[in-house]
């Protein structure tokens, strides 16, 4: 069987500003919708008579608002379906010219407003109070916003173009099909993944993530912004953009404070919460992690070399391989990990199955769990129970497994694990395999002519090694179109009372023990 040595850094590199990038268009949606119901308000406003009751008008904005709320969503979801099915070249080439034209443009925005400061060129007979001024700075200050964020997406779109296919979905993730419309927009709000599975919570795990993307809109505005402000200096008007500025000056602000970061981190822990329960309403073979224990706890830092990226909330945020895993397994199944004995509170991540401590009879649960699965995600080191974990899957050779390197260790210490991993791969124990790279990840590819392919990184031990490595493992195991989703019998029977997830603290229920 031969072997395959693929260097994934290129596609890490990009990583960052893809998430920066799905963070502005979650938030560009959030802003359309909003901004559109704020229009449909304000027409109303401005067209109804003065000599009308208040209550009648609340009243009325009340109901202009639901009528207007639902035709509102499914055109946000129709519209963020349509988007997806464009090829991914196809919009790097629109977005190419758009943030390129930003990048050239708004220095000229800067300077003309300079100018105006300095009074040069400027109209002897045009208001000279403080709001010229005023707009004129926040003019500067939002035109050099506009070119460093245009800047970052000018690199995204030019990675979209030249990325291998490979590298782009394995950087993407899994993604709900095409006629899946408000799924789409789950995924565009920026939801993970495993939402769409779920049976109930999904409406105020959709607020939080919701609110997430409201608080970003701050820095996706800051395109609209200086046009804005160009195309409309009336004095009448200038309370107005004032208003507009400040409000979304504030949103930035709160960013700045680490709020939409908070957010984020509180949607996530509530979204792995509800997952504990995941064997009452899934019922597809599992996706089985192995690790040791210590690595609960282990956050990966998410590498960002650009202040403006760590902006956007959860974009820059550290996270474990378990919650990594669990955004980008649970498409194809249950993804199932044997709890800490010691500490009976799940953490974030795969679901948890809790077995004694003492004795074997861990891996008699073990064994039933890997050969039930449909695939297997392991982060092995030289411990006396991973050891026996890895005899146990050498056994099963049709068993699709993913071998993920163990951050913990040296490189050196990998490259060792890698080569007794891979049948044949004896020259990844040499300090300076392909030209200095680690191994990350080891699988083997499906089809008529399986291959083992070894992934390797000069990257140190990041959110993006580990995203993109596991991402192309299990695309290239179980393909990039996931698993459909199988209920049990009894959660198709009454979809509408299923058992509310189980407190912290809980063992998550097992429907199909091993």
């Amino acid at each position: 069987m031969g072997i395959d040595i693929v260097c994934i850094d290129s596609d890490a590199g990009s990583f960052v500003r893809h998430r920066f990038a799905r963070a502005l268009a979650a938030s560009w949606v959030v802003l359309v919708t909003v901004g559109t119901m704020s229009l449909v308000v304000a027409a109303m406003v401005q067209s109804a008579d003065d000599d009308v009751d208040v209550t009648v008008a609340v009243i009325g904005t009340i109901l202009v608002i639901g009528v207007f709320v639902v035709p509102l969503i499914g055109a946000a979801a129709v519209g963020v379906a349509v988007i997806n099915a464009i090829h991914r070249r196809g919009i790097a080439l629109l977005a190419l010219p758009v943030f390129a034209g930003a990048v050239i443009l708004m220095p000229f925005a800067a300077f003309g407003a300079v100018m105006n400061l300095l009074g040069i060129d400027v109209d002897p007979d045009g208001p000279t109070n403080v709001e010229p001024a005023y707009q004129m700075f926040a003019m500067i200050a939002f035109s050099v916003l506009s070119v460093v964020v245009a800047w970052e997406l000018l690199g995204w779109a030019r990675w979209q173009l030249m990325a291998s296919n490979d590298g782009f979905l394995a950087m993407r993730g899994w993604r709900p099909r095409g006629w899946q419309v408000f799924s789409n927009l789950r995924t565009a709000l920026g939801l993970p993944t495993f939402v769409s599975n779920f049976g109930r919570g999904r409406l105020s795990l959709s607020v939080l993530y919701f609110l997430v993307s409201l608080l970003n809109v701050g820095i996706a505005a800051v395109f609209a912004l200086p046009f804005l402000m160009m195309t409309d200096t009336q004095p009448q008007n200038g309370a107005v953009l004032i208003a507009i500025g400040v409000v979304l000056v504030g949103l930035l602000a709160l960013n700045l404070f680490g709020l939409g970061e908070r957010m984020a981190g509180l949607a996530n822990r509530r979204a792995t919460s509800q997952y504990q329960g995941v064997r009452a309403w899934d019922a597809r073979p599992p996706i089985v992690f192995l690790r040791t224990f210590d690595q609960d706890d282990e956050r990966l830092p998410a590498l960002v070399k650009h202040p403006l990226l760590r902006l956007p909330g959860g974009v820059s945020t550290a996270r474990t391989l378990d919650e990594i895993l669990l955004e980008h397994a649970s498409p194809y199944g249950p993804v199932i990990a044997i709890g800490d004995p010691r500490d009976p509170v799940p953490p974030l991540g795969a679901a948890r199955i809790f077995v004694p401590e003492a004795g074997t009879g861990w891996q008699q649960v073990v064994s039933g769990l890997v050969r039930s699965s449909q695939a297997v995600v392991m982060c092995p080191n030289d411990t006396e129970g991973v050891k026996w974990e890895l005899d146990l899957l050498a056994k099963l050779p049709d068993l699709k497994v993913a071998y993920l390197a163990n951050p913990e260790l040296s490189p050196e210490t990998t490259r060792r694990l890698f080569a007794r991993i891979v049948p044949g791969a004896s020259g990844l124990e040499r300090p300076d395999p392909a030209g200095g790279q680690t191994p990350i990840a080891a699988f083997k590819t499906a089809g008529p002519d399986p291959r083992w392919r070894v992934l390797t990184t000069a990257i140190r031990p990041s959110v993006q090694t580990y995203t993109i490595a596991l991402n192309m493992a299990l695309q290239a195991m179980l393909g990039p179109d996931g698993t459909p989703l199988v209920r049990p019998p009894k959660a198709r029977r009454a979809r509408r009372r299923r058992a509310p997830a189980p407190a912290r603290g809980e063992p998550a229920p097992i429907s199909h023990r091993p």
